[in-house]
């Protein structure tokens, strides 16, 4: 009597052979195509969400509109014919020109509506003179210069007394002085874009400005009461 196993039926046979290496295999690699599928699924959500981003960030960076950037460059003196210094009566007046530099940043034109500035004496809130400009198109990524011309006016009889004392150290009484003043300029702009109106103020800078006469003990103060502007410094100091 032989010990001999029966033949597996046909299903059995089938069912060994689909659960072989072959199978294995084949799950395998059906499972890593599963893997790689939603690996590059998410991958493809990161980078569109990326590029939204992006796109997002460089149209802010493009389109969203910055503030121009004022500063004084230098100041001039005008000296033209009969422009230089007047004194009539006790009030004294000269000319003198600011060029600011006015850079816009954007990548579209701006337009500075108006842009205005108050010459204080130093320390003090006492306006000497101002100057106003309108209606100035900056091109996009350029820096302009602007000159704006102001007048400085003081009344020796209504400011106040250190003014004057100021002025005629700085450009002398009696010798050359010092040659030039300080004081001190303030600035104010209004501006529009297509997306945007706003407007800038800078805190107050110091410019030295040319002494429009050299000894002022020569000029005749002439209302016929306060004799020449020594005198008047000479009183104002007892």
């Amino acid at each position: 009597m032989h010990n001999e196993k029966p033949p597996l039926p046909p299903y059995e046979a089938a069912y060994n052979h689909l659960m072989g290496d072959d199978a294995d295999d084949e799950l395998e690699e059906m499972m890593r195509t599963r893997r790689l599928r939603r690996v590059l699924k998410y991958a493809a959500y990161a980078t569109l969400a990326f590029m939204v981003i992006l796109a997002c960030a460089l149209t802010g960076y493009f389109v969203s509109p910055r503030n121009p950037a004022i500063a004084l460059h230098s100041v001039n003196s005008l000296e033209r014919p009969g422009r230089v210094f007047k004194l009539q009566g006790t009030k004294m007046q000269f000319h003198i020109e600011l060029i600011y530099r006015v850079q816009n940043d954007n990548f579209f034109d701006l337009v500075v509506d108006d842009i205005s500035t108050a010459v204080f004496w130093p320390e003090t809130k006492f306006a000497l003179g101002g100057g106003r400009l309108s209606s100035i198109r900056i091109p996009p990524r350029r820096t302009v210069e602007i000159a704006m011309p102001l007048t400085i006016r003081y009344d020796v009889k209504r400011g106040p007394p250190p003014i004057l004392l100021g002025m005629v150290e700085s450009c002398g009484l009696h010798d050359a002085g010092l040659g030039e003043m300080n004081l001190e300029a303030e600035v104010q702009a209004d501006f529009h874009t297509k997306m945007k109106q706003s407007s800038v103020q800078s805190g107050r800078q110091s410019i030295s400005v040319k002494c429009p006469v050299r000894r002022m003990a020569t000029l005749q103060v002439d209302d016929g009461t306060s004799g020449n502007l020594g005198d008047i410094v000479l009183r104002l100091n007892v």
